[in-house]
């Protein structure tokens, strides 16, 4: 089964690991939720990984920052705790 997430692209972060020598991508969006512990709706930062494979995405994507965007993902699970979304395909489309 393969998803697709759409949503506003506020960012596209870059973050170089110096002992490794590796970029590593995400493009980066806020989503509305609401806090019961604050008692008001607030912003959380959701960031979806581009892959190395995809790495050369990253400066075309930039030319969409803040217009919603269609992209292929799949889930991508750390550990027990912690899980994400990950770029499935280099294609992509962008809503006008």
């Amino acid at each position: 089964m393969r998803l697709h997430a759409t949503f506003l692209l506020e960012n596209v972060s870059d973050y170089k690991d110096e002992q490794k020598n590796i970029v590593y991508h995400s493009l980066v969006t806020t989503q509305k939720k609401w806090s019961s512990k604050l008692n008001r709706e607030i912003e959380d930062v959701v960031s979806i990984s581009i892959p190395q494979k995809f790495g050369w995405l990253s400066a075309e994507l930039k030319k969409y920052i803040g217009k919603e965007i269609i992209v292929a993902v799949r889930e991508r699970v750390f550990n027990d705790k912690f899980s994400g979304y990950a770029l499935d395909s280099d294609q992509f489309s962008v809503n006008e």
